[in-house]
């Protein structure tokens, strides 16, 4: 048990290394943001890696939060394409599984593009929520790790 307990101080004093409070609330809020983006194959995880090299955050801190809140990107996916569209476009939408099929039926390409389509108006609507949930987040976050004490220390040593 002393040794599960050593394991998980040196995990947090490896997550907060030389980093400021700053820094890790923004390390939550990019994480949190880009671990919903709807769009699929890993581009959670390359953007992740760009902001945190970027802006000279915890790699590891940003990647385990984008996949601690990937669930988030399962259950957001379907209403940023539908609110994506219909926000951003006139095209009708219909999220019906016949529908979709009928398209790739009647037209593979076609609905490849359709769909493509509908999924850039979900990443535009993403984009600007990003631009208003990233402050928020931060300042959630910065405010959370301030009460609850958690001030980063330095690693002196793996002993």
């Amino acid at each position: 048990m002393k040794y599960l307990k050593k394991l998980k101080l040196k995990f947090i004093e490896l997550l907060s290394a030389e980093l400021s409070i700053h820094k890790i609330a923004l390390s939550f809020a990019i994480g949190i943001v880009l671990g919903t983006i709807p769009f699929f194959l890993g581009v959670n995880i390359y953007l992740s890696i760009f902001f945190a090299w970027r802006l000279k955050l915890n790699h590891v801190l940003v990647q385990l939060i984008t996949n601690v809140v990937y669930p988030l990107q399962l259950l957001l996916f379907i209403p940023f394409i539908k609110y994506g569209t219909l926000l951003l476009s006139n095209d009708e939408i219909y999220f019906s599984t016949s529908y979709i099929l009928a398209l790739f039926k009647e037209n593979t390409l076609g609905a490849i593009v359709v769909l493509g389509a509908w999924n850039i108006y979900g990443l535009l609507l993403w984009i600007i929520t990003s631009l208003i949930s990233i402050p928020v987040l931060y300042i959630i976050s910065k405010t959370l790790i301030k009460k609850l004490k958690f001030i980063p220390q330095p690693i002196n040593s793996f002993r």
